[in-house]
């Protein structure tokens, strides 16, 4: 039984030391065990109904299908989203020609029964535009419920957005945004400034809860869903399932799902004077992925038109046999990411083959499924807002070889270089430490966290074409223990040593007392680095 024990403890103490994602809730914080859902046909299982169009329908449409206890609202202003001319859309139409019609469309409201856009029972809710665009959802006024308590709003959707036919993956998708709301005042307008949104989120072809909380200022609020896209693609579907709304009683705690797809770019500030990182630290790994595990549950990998293959204890992302591809091969971690404490994210590279076309690696500051992003859409910065390597045959103006990081170009390397580079990219306390075989490159300062890695490219070009190809290995995440960092680096000052004293001509034996009462644990503590 012993030797059973001991492990499980630990890893208890591992999972408590690295603060990984999964945290249990303190007592004053945890949930009860049964809530009370105060919404009507919250599984959409009830039945469906004609609705009348509210910009002035005479009678109810077959087309507007609605779950029963809820409303739809659509956003009927037709007009072009403003955006440069020089942007490209999906079709390689210039936004200069755009067709209005295209945009703000009234999408089709129906029941989705009996498939896998169900999430449980046997309904659920949809709503879409075919080669369109929509900004629109649905409401319901709730009555009766606690006033001035906290309340959350959950909702479960998944989206289908897509320029091809095929229903399981969405292929040149046109980013359908998804959020909730809640209106505290028990308000009908959909564009009221009450309504406190979620942030847009953008996943498509799996399902994801969004979530909101608000103040209750009156029995009587108002829940919203919202879907809206950039780009009017074949497909813009969404489907809604398992909703609640639950008193709280306390501030929320912000969800993953409520993180937003599109970050601005960080400004990157000098080191804080009052941090100064030792020079060498001690990580304990806590994942690694080596390339010859293709089939890893942690590597996630899409071939698109080449080949990934594992070469010895890494994988190499290459072009098809003969010709070239407009979808080059992709691979992203899958493992757990640690949300707090110190990490290092260290890998080897090595390019090939080096064309125009570049591929790379991207770290970023949120979660990565592997999604692909037609080249000319403008690309969610998110995949490699941290850190950018990327090589390709450049100009005289465009570095071909280069790492970024957190917006700044810090290290050039040579255009064509085919060598094995080592990688380390370190995060101590907000600040990111980015080393190159060995030697610090560059650093800079960010609340950002790194939560995805991928290697190749996830753009979709019209052109097919080689590629650059790239070989990765030894992906390995490692972190530092909080626990034992904190107390070296900010403990108060150590007293200051006793005076020594003078020297007198009396025998050894009588000096030796002395010698042992000067501690080397006093001045030991000198060397560290000053207190924070």
């Amino acid at each position: 039984m012993g030797r059973t024990i001991r492990p499980l403890a630990l890893v208890v103490v591992i999972v408590l030391a690295c603060g990984l994602v999964t945290k249990a809730p303190d007592a004053a914080h945890a949930e009860p065990l049964a809530q009370h859902n105060y919404l009507v046909n919250p599984g959409f299982e009830g039945s469906f109904s004609k609705r009348y169009d509210p910009y002035g329908s005479s009678e109810p449409a077959g087309e507007l299908s609605v779950a029963d206890g809820w409303e739809l609202w659509y956003n009927n202003d037709q007009s072009c989203p403003t955006i440069r001319a020089q942007q490209i859309v999906p079709y390689y139409v210039a936004a200069d020609t755009c067709d209005p019609a295209s945009y703000n469309r009234r999408p089709e409201y129906r029941e989705e029964e009996g498939t896998f856009r169900v999430r449980s029972g046997a309904k659920a809710q949809k709503f879409f535009t075919f080669s369109g665009t929509h900004t629109a959802g649905m409401y319901q006024v709730v009555r009766n419920v606690p006033v001035h308590q906290w309340v959350s709003f959950s909702i479960w959707v998944q989206t289908w957005s897509s320029d091809l036919d095929d229903p399981h993956y969405s292929m040149e998708p046109g980013q359908y945004h998804t959020s909730v709301g809640i209106d505290p005042t028990g308000g009908r307008d959909w564009n009221a400034k009450t309504i406190r949104w979620s942030k847009p989120y953008v996943r498509h072809d799996e399902w994801v809860q969004l979530t909101v909380s608000a103040y209750t200022e009156s029995s009587e609020i108002t829940v919203w869903i919202r879907g809206m896209q950039d780009w009017p693609v074949k497909h813009n579907d969404s489907y809604w399932d398992d909703a609640a709304l639950v008193v709280t009683g306390a501030p929320p705690t912000p969800t993953p799902t409520d993180t937003p797809t599109r970050t601005p770019m960080p400004t990157p500030e000098p080191t804080p004077t009052w941090y100064v990182p030792p020079s060498c630290w001690n990580w304990t790994p806590t994942w690694r992925i080596d390339g010859s595990r293709g089939t890893d549950a942690r590597w996630g990998i899409d071939q698109g038109g080449g080949v990934a293959t594992p070469l010895g204890d890494v994988l190499t992302l290459r072009n098809p046999e003969h010709g070239g591809t407009n979808v080059f091969p992709l691979a992203w971690a899958k493992a757990p990411w640690l949300m707090r404490g110190d990490l290092s994210l260290s890998f080897r590279l090595a390019f090939s083959s080096i064309t125009g076309y570049g591929t790379g690696i991207g770290v970023g500051s949120q979660p990565y499924d592997g999604e692909r992003v037609l080249q000319g859409v403008p690309e969610d910065p998110t995949l490699r807002d941290i850190l950018e390597i990327h090589h390709f045959w450049g100009d005289a103006d465009t570095p071909g070889f280069r790492a970024v990081l957190l917006g700044n170009q810090v290290w050039a390397g040579t255009p064509g270089d085919t060598a094995w580079h080592a990688v380390r990219l370190e995060l101590r306390d907000q600040t990111y430490v980015l080393y190159i075989d060995g030697q610090e490159v560059g650093r800079a300062v960010s609340y950002w966290r790194p939560q995805s890695f991928f290697a190749g490219s996830p753009a979709v070009i019209g052109a097919p074409g080689p590629w650059t190809e790239l070989t990765v290995g030894q992906v390995t995440l490692g972190y530092r223990d909080e626990a034992l960092r904190l107390p070296l680096i900010r403990r108060a000052p150590p007293p200051p040593p006793p005076p020594t004293p003078t020297p007198s001509r009396t025998p050894t034996a009588t000096m030796t007392p002395t010698v042992t009462m000067t501690p080397t644990a006093t001045t030991a503590p000198q060397t560290l680095p000053p207190p924070a």
